[in-house]
């Protein structure tokens, strides 16, 4: 039910920042990670990538603030129990979702947050999304969500 509530919240987002697809999906992801913490959720960070980029994401892991800008991480998406959530939806399968094809191979799980949030601060990734201008707006937008779900909770309690 939680899943089905919090979809349907998320879904607007792609109407509003058509390009959330294209270089979004971190700071979507990102947000949603930090919205799911504050409703006291366990969700943990996945990347979903191929199979020579596992190296590289190791070396992130290992030193947050020396690694070059070399992102071969396609797509970045939040676990919560099994199921993965991006902007597009909520998936049983992470081979299911819609920015898998044959370079996203693996996933990554368990990325540390601190990683993801340099990744973000770091780099523009795609120049479609355009930081400056979609990173407040979806960010304000994960915000609302969280507003309507705090409010719920408290309501209910």
């Amino acid at each position: 039910m939680f899943l089905f509530k919090l979809y349907k919240e998320i879904e607007p987002i792609n109407n509003d920042i058509r390009s959330i697809q294209y270089g979004g999906c971190g700071v979507f992801a990102l947000s949603l990670y930090n919205l799911l913490k504050k409703l006291n959720r366990k969700p943990t960070i996945v990347v979903v990538t191929g199979k020579r980029a596992i190296k590289w994401i190791d070396a992130w892991v290992g030193n947050v603030s020396k690694c070059e800008a070399n992102i071969e991480a396609h797509h970045i998406v939040i676990k919560l129990g099994k199921s993965y959530i991006d902007n597009n939806g909520i998936y049983n399968d992470w081979r299911k979702i819609e920015h898998c094809d044959e370079r996203n191979q693996v996933i990554y799980e368990n990325l540390p947050v601190e990683v993801l949030e340099e990744w973000v601060n770091k780099f523009t990734w795609n120049h479609r999304f355009y930081m400056k201008e979609h990173r407040p707006l979806l960010e304000n937008k994960i915000a609302n969500i969280y507003n309507k779900f705090n409010k719920s909770l408290v309501v209910s309690k």
